[in-house]
């Protein structure tokens, strides 16, 4: 199911609100497990990108190419698995290096370590948990950084 929602009147814009109430209407149609949240000026240069819920809510547009995103592809393969990547943590770099045979990673930075704005992934259990998106910011920005906090 996909929805559009747009706010009526001459009010000061409040996508938290927007994207609670999307939920709720959803919820009446069907026991949805998964909400993606998908800001309509993002459109993705990958058509394998995976919309689906993992266990743990996951962010999903780390390449927005306003942020000025890099792109950094590396190869791995059994005969040049030397040390860990650099691009990332220590502990996850040495975790993929140590999985991966004969694959190709892209490794993209964020633009800070929190961010959940653009596309984001989550279950219907965790928005509950968190008691959806806050409604207390007006105008852009503020609620998705708001919701990484939680």
């Amino acid at each position: 199911m996909h929805q559009k929602l747009d706010q009526s009147g001459n009010e000061t814009f409040n996508k938290g609100v927007l994207m609670n109430a999307g939920v709720k209407e959803a919820l009446k149609d069907n026991d949805y497990h998964c909400f993606i949240f998908h800001d309509v000026d993002l459109i993705p240069e990958d058509d394998r990108n995976l919309y689906s819920c993992p266990s743990e809510p996951r962010h999903m547009s780390v390449a927005v190419d306003k942020f000025n995103y890099t792109r950094t592809e590396t190869t791995f393969s059994p005969s040049n698995r030397k040390g860990c990547i650099v691009h990332s943590t220590p502990r996850v770099a040495c975790q993929l290096n140590a999985l991966l045979a004969e694959s190709i990673l892209l490794i993209i930075q964020l633009p800070y370590s929190y961010l959940v704005g653009g596309v984001f992934a989550i279950t219907k259990a965790h928005f509950v948990l968190v008691n959806g998106y806050s409604n207390l910011y007006w105008g852009w920005g503020g609620e998705d950084d708001d919701m990484a906090y939680r």
